[in-house]
């Protein structure tokens, strides 16, 4: 969905780029001219988005308002070791980290598939992580 929707977006900003240069008699328009234009949209688009790169989020703020460790039944099982620890929305370390867990951060292990273990965090999150990497609370 993602690619689809950049790719339209440079394709357009190529397009309008082209066209915008056409007004100011800096190209004259021909199929070519456009479809260059576009092309270098598309070609843009993409190359900013992957030399900027996505945001590291963290969990530092929960998702809703309800804090989780206020809740009487929530106790944290495991602590996020001090170096903090990558997290996935799936146990998929294929795809690139959707955030990284603080250092010290409390959590609760859900359930464990393989060596990935699902986890909600103290602040709120729920995700995956490298369950080898958690420290056991007592």
């Amino acid at each position: 969905m993602k690619a689809a929707r950049n790719t339209i977006a440079g394709a357009l900003s190529g397009l309008g780029s082209v066209v915008l240069l056409q007004q100011f008699s800096l190209l004259y328009p021909t199929a070519t001219v456009a479809l260059t234009g576009i092309a270098l949209g598309i070609v843009v688009q993409f190359g900013v988005g992957a030399l900027v790169g996505r945001p590291q989020r963290t969990a530092s703020t929960p998702l809703s308002s309800a804090n989780v460790s206020e809740t009487p039944n929530w106790h944290p099982t495991h602590s996020v070791p001090a170096d903090g620890t990558d997290a996935w929305p799936e146990p998929d370390a294929s795809t690139p980290p959707e955030l990284r867990l603080e250092g010290g951060l409390g959590v609760r292990v859900d359930k464990a598939e393989g060596g990935w273990a699902h986890v909600v965090c103290e602040n709120g999150w729920t995700t995956w992580v490298n369950g080898s990497l958690l420290e056991p609370r007592a």
